[in-house]
């Protein structure tokens, strides 16, 4: 499933996601949503032109729908995949998590600082979707997954990332598990990923743990230098948040991933 909106990396995305589904045979089903903006005029000074404002703002919500589906189709001229497509006039994170029943990945855009009515919070989809997603910085292609990195921490959340992305992994011609462990803990995470390195190997996949030493750079920062450093277009992680007074509070590497990522990233909560 991947979220088209008005922003400008919108057709790369498609073009990513149609990418990864004539990859894995699957189908690829776009999703748009947007919600009129309430009016913030009191209709008791001034009438007639709340329902003026009103039509407005859902008549612009249905053009950038329309638009968006008209972006979907015809990437979907260009490719093999099979295509569906569902929008609604509603607010996208919920819509998607809604929706989020019918996929097993949903394909995200790293959102900007201004965002358009129908963009999405990857955070908020990310919480509330019970799926991975795939979250690409802008005009990113579909990651080849040849090498990938996962970023390992023993919580829930990454032991699912890991079986969240088998069917990348199973196509890599090289992973690392990275740790970031400090002095004390160093040997319990060790053993922690050469655990991980031994579930791989009874799935098929050769994978090696390396470990980097603490330093002062944001872990986000550090994962995504270590990508470079070994030519991986995809990072695998668990997402970490709670909700508190009406908002995500986000865990500081998944925030940083979800705002700053410059790679690829396969994220499961």
């Amino acid at each position: 499933m991947v979220h088209i909106d008005d922003t400008r990396s919108a057709a790369a995305r498609v073009d990513a996601a149609c990418n990864l589904a004539e990859r894995f045979d699957a189908t690829l089903i776009g999703i748009a949503a947007c919600a009129s903006e309430a009016s913030l005029l009191d209709p008791l000074t001034v009438g007639a032109m709340v329902g003026e404002y009103s039509l407005l703002q859902r008549d612009t919500a249905e053009t950038g729908l329309r638009s968006a589906e008209r972006l979907f189709r015809n990437a979907a001229d260009r490719s093999a995949a099979r295509m569906e497509w569902c929008s609604a006039m509603t607010y996208p994170a919920g819509f998607i998590a809604e929706q989020s029943r019918r996929a097993d990945l949903i394909v995200l855009g790293r959102r900007g600082a201004s965002a358009p009515n129908n963009s999405v919070e990857p955070g908020d989809v990310l919480i509330r979707a019970g799926r991975p997603i795939l979250l690409l910085p802008p005009d990113t292609q579909a990651p080849t997954g040849k090498n990938i990195v996962v970023a390992w921490k023993d919580t829930r959340e990454s032991r699912r990332s890991v079986t969240d992305a088998l069917p990348f992994l199973r196509r890599a011609s090289r992973v690392s598990i990275l740790t970031m462990p400090s002095p004390e803990s160093e040997s319990r995470w060790r053993r922690g990923a050469e655990d991980v390195v031994a579930f791989l190997g009874r799935h098929g996949i050769a994978a090696t743990s390396v470990a980097l030493g603490e330093n002062s750079e944001p872990s986000a920062t550090r994962i995504c230098n270590f990508a470079g450093e070994q030519d991986a277009d995809l990072v695998v992680m668990g997402g970490y948040g709670r909700a508190r007074a009406r908002e995500w509070v986000f865990g500081g590497t998944t925030r940083g991933m979800l705002e700053t990522a410059t790679v690829a990233c396969l994220m499961s909560h």
